[in-house]
């Protein structure tokens, strides 16, 4: 089953850092333009978006594949470690190798909840 998920950690800060530049830079040429509309501030904030959702929906789990939305497949020798878990959510840390360590933010199920 895959389980998307919001990636956190170095990789993830430095992921959505790079996201969120186009979403102010958008929100800049927006509040700092002289016309009514502002043609370069609405495509830039619709490509914002439109990875966002991207990012959402390119960025899965199984017990097999890691998919990152800006990386290819991974495929995982190990299963992942639960580090944290609270209500809804779920923080797993995966190792897929002996330099990389991803952590993730995902969605819990109302079975895995019970």
């Amino acid at each position: 089953m895959k389980k998307h998920f919001l990636l956190l950690g170095k990789a993830g800060l430095i992921y959505f850092s790079w996201l969120f530049i186009l979403l102010f830079i958008g929100l800049i040429l927006a509040y700092e333009g002289t016309a009514k509309i502002n043609w370069s501030a609405i495509i830039i904030i619709v490509i914002f978006l439109g990875l966002l959702i991207y990012t959402w929906f390119a960025s899965y789990c199984t017990t097999q594949v890691l998919k990152l939305p800006y990386r290819g497949k991974l495929k995982l020798k190990q299963k992942a470690k639960i580090i944290w878990q609270w209500k809804f959510c779920q923080i797993n840390q995966l190792k897929v190798d002996d330099f990389h360590t991803f952590y993730y933010l995902t969605r819990l199920t109302k079975k895995q909840v019970q």
